[in-house]
Formats: C-alpha cells, structure tokens, sequence
C-alpha cells in the first residue's frame, strides 16, 4: 500500500509538474521581456546619438567628402528606424504608461540632439555637449523606470 500511494504521488507530482511548468516559464518570460526590449531601445538610443554626432563632426570639417557625409546620414537614419522600432516593441510589451512617457521623452531628446533640417556647421561643441547631456538624463530616467517594471 505505502509503495503504492509513493508512486501515485510520484506520478501526481510528474503530471502537476509537466502542467505547471510551461505557465511558469510563460509567466517569467512575460516578465522579462519588456525590461529586455527596454534595455535594447536604451542602447539604441546611445547608438543613434553616436551616429548623429559623427554627422555633426563631418559637417564642421573644413573639407568633409561628401559620399561620407551621405554614408553617415544613411547609418544615422537607420539607427533611428532601429529606435523606433524598439519603441513600437514596447509600446506592444507594456501599458506601464510611465514607462512609456519616459521612453518617449528619452527618444526626444535624442531626436533633439540633431533636429530635422539644422545647418550642423553652426551648432557649437557646447551646444551638442547640452544636447548629449539632456539626451542622457532622460536615458537615466527611462532605465530606472525600466528597472523597476
């Protein structure tokens, strides 16, 4: 009798276990991925940023190429579909609506670091300095919020 109510245990405990375990790992995935989607559109963001400030020390060069002017501007529009579309991903991961207003305003200041159309040969290194800087706070704002989610 004892052996076998071990194995009916033993069995119960294999069967509870293959149904629990599945929801488990759907539950912790769940989880995680809007802080990894989070951390991946943080990134983006400093990579975009990197893009337009190397735009900005082609355009102050004396004699900068063109054709590395165009290949910068190209790298610098891609990285920024890459920021939307790791925001879009989170926008689709998360309702966390101050989550979100961080990550939008992160994606702003960024943005703001070379707005659409600016004669780049005019904007100072103090200037792009204020711009980084704020592009910056805004990423620290977002990741502590990311963190907590």
């Amino acid at each position: 009798m004892d052996a076998a109510l071990a194995s009916l245990i033993a069995v119960a405990g294999t069967l509870l276990g293959t149904v629990l375990e599945p929801l488990l790992l759907r539950h912790t995935t769940r989880k995680d991925q809007p802080r990894t989607t989070a951390a991946r559109f943080a990134s983006q963001l400093s990579v975009h940023r990197g893009h337009l400030y190397k735009r900005w020390e082609i355009a102050r060069r004396e004699n900068s190429d063109p054709r590395e002017t165009e290949a910068a501007n190209s790298t610098s529009n891609t990285s920024r579909d890459d920021v939307t579309l790791r925001l879009y991903e989170l926008r689709v991961l998360t309702r966390n609506a101050e989550l979100l207003r961080l990550a939008g305003a992160a994606g702003d200041a960024t943005y703001a670091v070379k707005p659409h159309d600016e004669d780049l040969p005019t904007v100072t290194r103090a200037e792009m300095d204020a711009r980084r800087n704020r592009a910056l706070t805004a990423d620290r704002a977002f990741l502590t919020a990311a963190a907590a989610i």
